[in-house]
């Protein structure tokens, strides 16, 4: 038992003296993430409401011919004509 704490001793000083301080370790990366929310500008209920995926499609095809193609930009619609 003698031998087991000496070995414990001096191991746990060399890894105490080897590892580096919290002062020379690298800082934390700083990540920044930007968002950015699209907003077609369409009543997309028609499509949502579609009972089945052909209906889906055909409800897809007549929002977008409602639209103008264009995003909107703002809740004004400064992007439409």
């Amino acid at each position: 038992m003698g031998r087991l704490m000496v070995f414990l001793v001096l191991a746990g000083a060399f890894l105490g003296l080897t590892s580096p301080s919290p002062a020379l370790a690298a800082p934390e990366p700083t990540v920044t993430v930007v968002t950015q929310n699209l907003d077609i500008g369409a009543d997309l209920s028609p499509i949502l409401a579609a009972p089945d995926l052909q209906a889906a499609f055909a409800a897809a095809g007549q929002v977008f011919a409602a639209g103008s193609g264009e995003p909107s930009h703002g809740a004004d619609g400064g992007g439409r004509r």
